[in-house]
């Protein structure tokens, strides 16, 4: 197996900018209406744009509304981040399409540990888990037997003397990304298997906690429907949301 990069990429050609309107200084409570954060993207492009979404370490969740509404979170500290996307799934590379924000929920509470920090280097492991413009559910995007692969990297410098991206497969060392460009990985083995992006830094320490900046994705061999012009044989990849045990373990 080897890394291609993505040479037919335009994710860093479009100029497109994201904004968050919604002002989070205040906590935001039960009321309805309260916990909607609402979006601005200015788009000079005639490519229709999709926006991501992480809180804490949740997987993402990707819509083509401008207001996204959060449910289900506990009292206390949050982190927010936000990116734009291109219809088939691949991210902006571009920090102006980026969004990051801390926020409270209800009461402040005392938190001994906090497991997510604003301003920190991380990455956000998108695909093989591809949106598909035509398709309801998520898939494997393919190109012959390569797996495509992309991410999002924030609060860092990628270079051969800064951070890194390293990829596995089932456990075993592919390479290095020393760019921030979408890849393809060359020799896929026949699902299932796993697929974990580890963030590294510049001395080489591999970075394993918050566990978003190693994460691991499952691509399991299930048909999908396919849609006109599709080629038979999809993917559905699982994600391996972490737990706040997990966390725990990370750190220790």
């Amino acid at each position: 197996m080897r890394i291609v990069p993505n040479a037919q990429s335009q994710a860093s050609a479009i100029e497109a900018t994201l904004t968050l309107v919604s002002n989070l200084c205040l906590p935001m409570t039960d009321t309805p209406g309260d916990s909607i954060l609402t979006f601005q993207v200015e788009n000079p492009s005639d490519i229709p744009l999709r926006v991501g979404v992480v809180v804490d370490n949740f997987s993402f969740y990707v819509t083509d509304s401008l207001q996204v509404e959060l449910e289900g979170l506990e009292n206390g500290y949050h982190l927010l981040r936000a990116f734009l996307l291109l219809p088939d799934g691949e991210v902006l590379k571009r920090r102006s399409a980026y969004v990051e924000a801390e926020f409270i929920v209800g009461e402040q509470v005392t938190q001994v540990e906090k497991y997510f920090y604003f301003g920190q280097p991380s990455l956000c492991f998108l695909s093989p888990w591809a949106v598909r413009a035509d398709l309801s559910e998520c898939g494997e995007r393919r190109v012959g037997s390569s797996l495509f692969c992309d991410f999002f990297v924030n609060n860092l410098q990628l270079g051969q003397e800064g951070f890194s991206v390293v990829v596995y497969v089932d456990g075993s060392k592919v390479g290095e990304v020393h760019t921030w460009e979408s890849f393809y990985i060359e020799g896929a083995p026949k699902a299932p298997y796993a697929v974990k992006l580890v963030l590294k830094d510049p001395i080489g320490g591999e970075i394993h906690f918050p566990t978003y900046n190693a994460c691991q994705r499952d691509v399991r061999a299930v048909p999908l429907k396919v849609q006109k012009g599709e080629e038979e044989g999809s993917f559905r990849v699982e994600d391996k949301a972490s737990t706040k045990e997990e966390e725990k373990k990370a750190g220790a």
